[in-house]
């Protein structure tokens, strides 16, 4: 999932365009965010681009990738008790955050 979602801020970035990463905890949720600085994604298209086959181009846009992206991180984070959101950068580009509970471990078992 996270090499899908890195793969799709690498493609989807504009040239000389920045990719940031970034994890830590917060609320008692661990994330991993992603941002990059591609083109402007719409707010009311953001849910559609996590359904099959969708891509901010259109179904006949640029001949890479399927629209298949944001729809497997989903599955995936479903199956694994997680989400996946994104959210629309101001300049441009998305914000995308994997969140997930974090869970304290004992040392001695």
């Amino acid at each position: 999932m996270i090499s899908n979602l890195v793969g799709n801020a690498v493609r989807h970035n504009t040239p000389g365009g920045d990719i940031r990463l970034a994890s830590g905890v917060r609320d008692g949720m661990a994330f991993l965010q992603i941002s990059n600085t591609g083109p402007k994604v719409p707010d009311d298209v953001l849910p559609s681009l996590f359904e099959p086959f969708r891509r901010l181009e259109g179904r006949t846009g640029r001949a890479t990738g399927a629209g298949l992206g944001l729809a497997i991180a989903r599955s995936v984070a479903a199956v694994h008790g997680t989400t996946v959101q994104a959210r629309s950068r101001a300049a441009g580009g998305l914000d995308v955050e994997i969140a997930l509970p974090a869970r304290l471990t004992s040392g001695a078992g």
